[in-house]
């Protein structure tokens, strides 16, 4: 027997038809993107932030493996900076120790130095040294550096025989140098 139906069934009918075609075609869509390489672990992680307690097998394991990857790689990563940093700052203090001890500069040229290097943006403290110190030389503390007065030749081995009888020294000098060439060239001279 045939089924009649009213205007209002059959509106009611083509309405639930449209949305079941709407409805299959956002499935065939979200089916797509679902399992899209390049889209489909983005949609599964939209899908577990709507509904976290859904079971999603191969993502959900995926996922723990990266993030545990992600850590150990940040855990590796960390200490390898530390390492690197903890590298720098030995180097950089073996290599304050260096220039403060060759020249012999004090804690406060040292602070001074240091400030000069970060104003010029001057990483190396050799390159800033040799700067500073030859704008900035050391003051003489007027020890036995240098006596502009003397030469201190009486200090110096064989100067009271030479000032006693210079020209004399200097006959025996010569006569030296010539005894020491004739037995160089064998008895005579050539």
């Amino acid at each position: 027997m045939p089924v009649t139906l009213t205007d209002e069934q059959v509106a009611d009918f083509r309405q639930r038809m449209a949305e079941a075609e709407t409805n299959r075609q956002i499935a065939e869509a979200a089916a797509k993107i679902w399992n899209s390489p390049e889209r489909g672990d983005r949609a599964k992680a939209l899908w577990k932030e709507e509904f976290p307690d859904a079971d999603l097998g191969s993502y959900d394991v995926e996922a723990r493996v990266k993030a545990e990857l992600d850590r150990r790689d940040k855990v590796h990563a960390d200490a390898d900076k530390a390492r690197r940093e903890r590298e720098q700052d030995e180097s950089m203090a073996a290599q304050r120790k260096a220039i403060q001890e060759r020249y012999s500069a004090t804690d406060d040229a040292m602070t001074r130095l240091e400030k000069m290097m970060v104003e010029k943006n001057v990483g190396d403290y050799e390159i800033a040294a040799e700067h500073m110190f030859s704008r900035e030389p050391r003051v003489s503390d007027g020890g036995n550096e240098y006596d502009p007065g003397f030469w201190n030749h009486q200090q110096r081995e064989g100067f009271e025989e030479i000032s006693r009888d210079p020209e004399g020294w200097g006959r025996r000098e010569i006569l030296k140098t010539l005894r020491q060439e004739e037995r160089r060239n064998r008895g005579g001279w050539r």
